[in-house]
């Protein structure tokens, strides 16, 4: 019996995905001519430097109202802005990124307001940063 669980829990660890949309060991990362911002818990397992919540554009891509994402991130911040970037320097798409998410940075944990999280204001972004938790646990 400890020889099946413990091969169980090794073969669940080498099959883990890093992010959720992740094909053949990609890591979610963008295309050519194309960058994301994506937001890890770092340190949240032993087993996990890194763990996944979430990433623009593929956000946007799950959007309900496409109109309340943009008032939340502005008009600038569209799928097409991330999938077109010629130059594709780090530099640039760590400014941009910057630019974008630090707009919610002061949004309090405990707040139902609308936000790049949570659009519809149904819950806080500490709870559904809970859920993400127990997820990847």
């Amino acid at each position: 019996m400890k020889t099946t669980l413990v091969l169980s829990v090794v073969l669940a660890a080498v099959a883990a995905k890093f992010c959720p949309g992740e094909r053949n060991g990609n890591q979610c990362r963008a295309g050519d001519n194309a960058y994301k911002c994506s937001v890890f818990f770092e340190n949240l397992t032993s087993s996990r430097k890194l763990t996944w919540i979430g990433a623009l554009p593929d956000a946007l891509k799950k959007a309900k109202n496409k109109a309340e994402a943009k008032e939340i991130l502005g008009a600038d911040v569209t799928e097409e802005s991330f999938n077109n970037f010629p130059g594709c320097q780090a530099s640039a798409a760590n400014a941009r990124c910057y630019t974008t998410l630090n707009k919610q940075r002061s949004v309090p944990l405990d707040s139902c307001d609308r936000n790049l999280i949570n659009t519809s204001g149904s819950e806080t972004i500490g709870d559904y940063l809970c859920k993400q938790v127990r997820r990847w646990k």
